[in-house]
């Protein structure tokens, strides 16, 4: 008598997306938006060319599953293989802090340091970086207590010195580093003019306080005790500058050279 076995089913194992042109599609939907210009942009291809991979009309070349697979946070092996999770969890590196505005790159000021460091993403931690401890409160917007992220390479602005305008940074002022908001002048050609800087409270006919626009990106954060990141430091106040600029008296502004900015601010560290 043949006796009968019952089967068993094998434990599934999680599904890998079945092809090269579903993961090009599930990135966009999850780390893009949904928005098929932004990956293609990030991906430097076309977004006629994207869109046929996306829509499985176009097998994806080496070429462009290499891009996929420099994606920031993206695992390399899921983005050329579909095993494995999709997205790499990021470890967060340390730079180091100051209690001061540094005149230039941390390596070249240890003296000014405080010999203690700060985790920050992947990312962030460059060299030139470092964490500056504010004392001073600056507006509403940066308050005593807040740690706000610098970077001194001046590669980043001299590359492109439209990265200064309406951007808090580090700048020289006589023997002083203090933190000032940029404004950069165009003339037509796309030619720089002049550079200046205001801090506030030097601005005549000031907003009252708690009408400028809050900083992009804060949000709030459930672990207590925790510093959260804003993510941008442009906090759209260029049109209140703009209005008040010809009206501004030498006091109430400086006119600065690039070579003042010792450093952009990049993000901001706040204690909830």
């Amino acid at each position: 008598m043949t006796r009968r076995h019952s089967s068993q089913k094998r434990p599934s194992q999680p599904k890998p997306v079945e092809n090269a042109s579903g993961r090009f599609d599930y990135v966009r939907r999850t780390k893009f938006a949904g928005s098929q210009s932004a990956l293609a942009s990030a991906l430097d291809c076309s977004q006629s060319f994207l869109s046929r991979v996306v829509g499985g009309r176009k097998e994806p070349g080496p070429k462009l599953l290499t891009a996929l697979a420099g994606l920031p946070g993206i695992n390399p092996h899921w983005a050329l293989t579909g095993e494995g999770q999709p997205f790499q969890a990021e470890q967060p590196t340390s730079i180091p802090i100051a209690n001061v505005l540094l005149p230039g790159h941390p390596k070249d000021h240890a003296d000014l340091l405080t010999g203690m460091t700060e985790s920050v993403a992947p990312h962030h931690a460059r060299d030139s970086a470092y964490m500056f401890v504010v004392t001073d409160p600056f507006a509403e917007h940066v308050l005593a207590g807040d740690r706000v992220l610098l970077d001194a390479d001046p590669g980043l602005w001299r590359k492109n010195l439209r990265l200064l305008d309406d951007r808090l940074c580090a700048v020289r002022r006589h023997d002083v580093i203090e933190l000032r908001r940029i404004r950069c002048h165009f003339d037509d050609s796309g030619k720089l003019t002049r550079l200046l800087s205001y801090r506030s409270g030097d601005m005549p006919n000031e907003p009252a306080p708690g009408s400028f626009p809050a900083l992009l990106g804060l949000e709030t954060d459930a672990n207590a005790g925790k510093y959260h990141t804003v993510v941008d430091l442009k906090d759209q106040a260029g049109s209140v500058y703009e209005q008040n600029e010809g009206a501004a008296s030498a006091a109430a502004c400086d006119v600065v050279a690039v070579d003042d900015v010792v450093a952009i601010a990049i993000e901001l560290f706040r204690r909830l």
